[in-house]
């Protein structure tokens, strides 16, 4: 079972953790000012550092502003928001880039500045674009 709690999105303070998900095995947040995605241990009555990934950049696995994450109903896969990269990056619960979809623009599948992102009991995933004033549905294709 996964909770989310979103801290701040407010783009006035853009150095303040602004996620965090609860996932059964992995406590994961998102931080602005570094654009990485860091872990943590759930179970512990301390919290001690696992591990991060990201870095600030265009390349895979790298962001310009991560703003948002959520696991696939397994917890297999973590998707995030790439907010200034029009792009939605996918992980393995270890930080290992998987694929990526998106890109600038007004078509389908294509954001310019998407915030927000739900992936539904199905797999499906909800991506909300703040300039468009809309929001998409994708669906897994295998």
């Amino acid at each position: 079972m996964k909770t989310r709690i979103i801290i701040s999105t407010s783009d006035r303070h853009p150095y303040l953790m602004i996620g965090l998900l609860v996932a059964v095995s992995l406590l994961v947040l998102t931080v602005v000012v570094s654009s990485t995605v860091s872990a943590f241990d759930p179970n512990a009555t301390k919290y001690e550092f696992v591990k991060k990934w990201g870095s600030r950049g265009t390349g895979d696995g790298q962001f310009n502003r991560v703003h948002d994450i959520d696991f696939n109903p397994s917890e297999t896969r973590l998707y995030a928001v790439d907010r200034d990269g029009n792009r939605i990056q996918v992980f393995d619960k270890n930080g290992t880039f998987l694929f990526k979809w998106g890109s600038k623009g007004t078509g389908d599948g294509q954001f310019t500045d998407p915030e927000h992102l739900a992936v539904d009991s199905d797999g499906n995933v909800y991506v909300s674009d703040r300039k468009h004033n809309n929001i998409q549905v994708f669906k897994p294709v295998n």
